[in-house]
Parts: C-alpha cells; structure tokens; sequence
C-alpha cells in the first residue's frame, strides 16, 4: 500500500500542475491582445481610431505634441502591462516546474529534497505573483515532502536502571 503523505503529495502537485498550465495559458492570450491592443493603437490611420473619432476628441488633441503626448502614454502603458504579464508568465513556469518535480517526487524518494526546494520556491513565486491558491498548495506540498524526507521517529532502547549507591 503506497504511503498516503505520498498520495497527498501527488494529488496536489497534480492540482498545482493544472492551475500553473491554465494561468500561463491565460497569460499568453494576454500577451497577444496587448501585442494586437498596441499594433491597432499604433496606427493612426487604422478603421477603429477613425470610426471611433468624435469631435470632442480631435478639438482636445488638436496639437500634434497632444496627440504625440497620448500616443506615448498609451505606449507606457501597454509597455508596463507587457512587463507585469511577463513576470507572471516566469511565476507561472517556476510554480510548473515545482508541480512536476512534486510529482516526479511522489514515485521516486530520492528526489524529495529537490522537490522541497522547488516546492518552496513556487510558493514564495505564487506570493508575488498573487496566486494565493497554488501558493498554499505549494505550502501543504512542502509540509509534506518535508515530512516524508525525514526518517520516521524511532524511540530509543531505554537505559538499563542503574543500580542503588552504596557507600
């Protein structure tokens, strides 16, 4: 019967893995609408910035620096959602590699301790990346790798009694 730290092991990593691969994908369609928001906001000429023109809008930016002045924030701001989407997608990929190691633990002890370290890497990762969930899986599934690391306490033999002082 296999030992049920183990089995708790496996199914957690298994639920870390899901949540991991589901949020780098949902990342990765973030990088694409970006890229395709920027590209459309890029071209001045394009169908949607014209039919979406109104003339309150043109008598706003009705100077070229204006106009340049909201291109270039809108640049900033599409450069800074990039930047954070990327350092979720690295988030993302390290809290997969724990949940894989943790898996791959669960069937060969001799990678427990490699597993720990990713285990709690991930975790610290998932904190700043704000995935409270597979940040607490992660904290159950180093609890356990850790407890399965460690040999099983043994007691001792106890001590013969010592025999009565005499003078």
């Amino acid at each position: 019967m296999p030992n049920p730290d183990a089995r708790l092991v496996r199914g957690v990593s298994i639920a870390v893995i899901v949540l991991s691969a589901l949020a780098l994908a949902g990342c990765l369609l973030l990088l694409v609408v970006l890229g395709i928001g920027g590209a459309v906001l890029s071209d001045p000429g394009s169908s949607f910035i014209v039919a979406h023109n109104d003339p309150g809008f043109v008598e706003r930016f009705s100077s070229s620096s204006d106009a340049e002045a909201a291109t270039v924030l809108t640049a900033l701001g599409l450069g800074l959602a990039s930047i954070g989407v990327i350092w979720l997608v690295i988030c993302h990929g390290v809290v997969l590699v724990a949940g894989i190691m943790g898996l791959q633990a669960s069937a060969r002890p001799e990678r427990l301790g490699t597993a720990f370290g990713w285990a709690i890497a991930g975790a610290v990762l998932s904190l700043l990346g704000g995935n409270l969930i597979t940040m607490a899986l992660l904290i159950i599934a180093a609890v356990y790798l850790n407890k399965l690391r460690t040999p099983p306490y043994q007691p001792q033999a106890p001590m013969p009694p010592v025999p009565p002082y005499q003078p």
